[in-house]
């Protein structure tokens, strides 16, 4: 039913009214460009899940290499304690 109604606007006036065409067109375009604008399923071929890149290695290793580093470093400044 929508769509009747907007295929309506796309039908030219029989008359010579140039304002009234161009109101016509005005809204025609107005229609195709809010149609270009929808939203449109995303296209994520990318995330097949079958390995890790390079960013999802660096996620998980720099984080674990970091506090690795940092207790080696607070254990250096540590007295020696006999137990």
């Amino acid at each position: 039913l929508l769509l009747c109604r907007c295929a309506q606007t796309f039908v030219p006036a029989a008359t010579s009214n140039t304002q009234l065409r161009s109101h016509h067109a005005a809204t025609a375009a107005a229609i195709a460009g809010l149609a270009a604008a929808a939203p449109l399923p995303a296209q994520a071929a990318e995330l097949t899940f079958d390995g890790f890149g390079p960013g999802e290695l660096v996620a998980i290793f720099v984080p674990i290499i970091y506090c690795w580093l940092a207790y080696g470093e607070w254990e250096a400044k540590q007295d020696p304690v006999e137990d």
